[in-house]
């Protein structure tokens, strides 16, 4: 019996765990400061995974991280704040993926 634990709690720390869902990393390079509306995200990006507040303003994060207990760990954030009329104050794309090094720059 305990060669099951075992073999269950091996095949647990192998794994890996995931965090919010793929988001279209090649259209972030598309989102214009004053111009891109939340209806355009919506329709472009989906749900963001989470909505809060930053100094007054209403800000959306898209996520997707594949987390691994040993081994790399990949890793996507996308945090967008908005003016008071809902077009794009300002964003940040975070990634830990080689391929996604230099994206967003004009």
């Amino acid at each position: 019996m305990r060669i099951v634990y075992l073999i269950g709690l091996a095949a647990f720390l192998a794994g890996c765990v995931t965090v919010g869902k793929p988001f279209p990393v090649g259209l972030v390079p598309a989102i214009e400061v004053g111009k891109t509306t939340q209806q355009a995200l919506l329709r472009d990006f989906g749900e963001p995974a989470r909505t809060g507040i930053d100094d007054g303003d209403e800000t959306w994060t898209y996520m997707h991280y594949k987390v691994r207990l040993f081994g790399s760990q990949d890793t996507r954030d996308l945090y967008v704040r908005f003016h008071k009329d809902g077009t794009v104050k300002s964003y940040s794309f975070n990634s830990s993926l080689e391929e996604d090094r230099g994206l967003g720059r004009k």
